[in-house]
């Protein structure tokens, strides 16, 4: 697993992902069983940059079943404000990248695996906007004809970060409008992913 800080800002991002793949065809005698690697990015990356992240990915998915990760959990100004220096435009151009990267692929015939998850982390400024991120996560798996898969993980450190700091008797609006999203969306497609809906 490779996360971050952000991989794509390390300077030896590129060449682990060259280490790995050097190592994986130096021994592919011996390795039978395609090995796993997953990748946490913010996906804010530019342009040349994200490019670049998936030129290697079609040299090392040869060797490796991939599980592309998104860190976001809103959307638009929504998320350049709860992720400083997040530019939406960019993030969402690079996961639209990825995503056609991935059907391109798939439709190639491809043997390796590669599923795509938004990683999103649940803190008090987020919390209200989970209906309309999982309704973009929708919009963004119907235009690709890619699954997007979901994983969470809930902030509790610094307390006034964490969501259950802010819950009140209205916050259950919200529960039953992701709910309803939930629910409309979970018969669509069968995951081989651990980040289901």
């Amino acid at each position: 697993c490779i996360i971050g800080g952000e991989p794509l800002a390390s300077p030896y991002f590129f060449k682990v992902l060259e280490q790995l793949r050097n190592i994986h065809d130096r021994n592919s005698r011996r390795i039978h069983k395609q090995q796993f690697l997953s990748i946490t990015s913010n996906f804010n990356a530019r342009a040349e940059i994200f490019s670049r992240y998936l030129g290697q990915l079609d040299l090392i998915n040869k060797f490796f079943n991939l599980s592309l990760n998104a860190s976001c959990e809103a959307i638009e100004e929504k998320a350049e404000f709860i992720r400083d220096g997040l530019n939406w435009t960019r993030f969402s151009e690079n996961v639209n990248s990825l995503l056609q990267y991935i059907k391109k692929t798939k439709a190639a015939g491809h043997p390796a695996r590669i599923d795509f998850s938004l990683h999103a982390a649940q803190n008090t400024f987020s919390i209200t906007c989970v209906p309309e991120f999982l309704s973009w996560a929708l919009e963004l798996e119907q235009k690709n004809e890619v699954a997007v898969n979901l994983i969470q993980n809930i902030v509790s450190y610094p307390a006034h970060f964490s969501a259950q700091s802010v819950l009140s008797k209205d916050f259950s609006r919200y529960c039953h409008e992701v709910i309803k999203i939930i629910y409309r969306h979970k018969n669509k497609y069968t995951y081989v992913s651990n980040a289901t809906w």
